[in-house]
């Protein structure tokens, strides 16, 4: 019985979920990115299908009532506790979410529509064998590290805390307070990571699913 009890509380204690981080401004785009449709749906839309095959639970980090119309029925949604600070906040807000049963969040950006389930599912099997090694897993590549498709334990919240309230909002600057494992990825891989930013970037999605 207390070898099941150990199960079971260690089960939890490796317990991921996903959110998807919606608070950007679209600056550059103009429009919210998250809606722009891919495939006949929204981004976010395939985002969220791909992503309940494999979590046992989805956060949405959003404050656009567009994006909460879409999801309010079916996803817990959040909002940043900081706000007007970028993505970190969002991590911020995954974190800080999380229930006793949940030791980390699978953060991912709401404007990637090429996510790679197994490249997804490869990281995640690394982070439940290694998990008590380090506090994030970052994918790395020849072109650089991708933190916006990273898993980050719940010790990483009072650095990212206190470096938000410095007002310095690059992600990667609270990885020094941390322990932090990079997971090398694959060179054809990289197209995982693409995001839209701009209107050339649509253009280049589109074209690759034309092609």
């Amino acid at each position: 019985m207390i070898r099941g009890n150990r199960k079971v509380a260690f089960f939890y204690m490796n317990k991921v979920i996903a959110s998807i981080l919606c608070g950007g401004k679209n600056l550059r785009f103009h429009s919210e990115k998250s809606l722009i449709t891919i495939n006949g749906k929204p981004i976010i839309m395939n985002c969220s299908f791909l992503l309940e095959q494999i979590f046992p639970e989805l956060i949405i980090n959003t404050n656009k009532i567009e994006i909460i119309d879409l999801f309010s029925h079916k996803h817990h949604l959040i909002d940043d506790i900081f706000k007007h600070k970028g993505p970190l906040s969002g991590i911020h807000a995954s974190l800080d979410a999380l229930s006793e049963n949940s030791d980390a969040v699978f953060i991912f950006a709401c404007d990637m529509p090429s996510l790679n389930k197994g490249l997804i599912l490869r990281q995640l099997k690394y982070w439940k064998k290694h998990c008590k090694d380090f506090d994030a897993l970052v994918p790395s590549h020849v072109e650089g590290f991708e933190p916006l498709h990273a898993i980050y334990r719940k010790t990483c919240l009072q650095a990212i805390s206190e470096q938000i309230i410095k007002n310095d909002l690059r992600v990667k600057s609270f990885y020094k307070s941390i322990k932090i494992k990079y997971f090398q990825v694959h060179e054809y891989e990289i197209f995982s990571f693409f995001n839209i930013n701009t209107r050339h970037d649509l253009k280049k999605i589109q074209t690759q699913i034309v092609e």
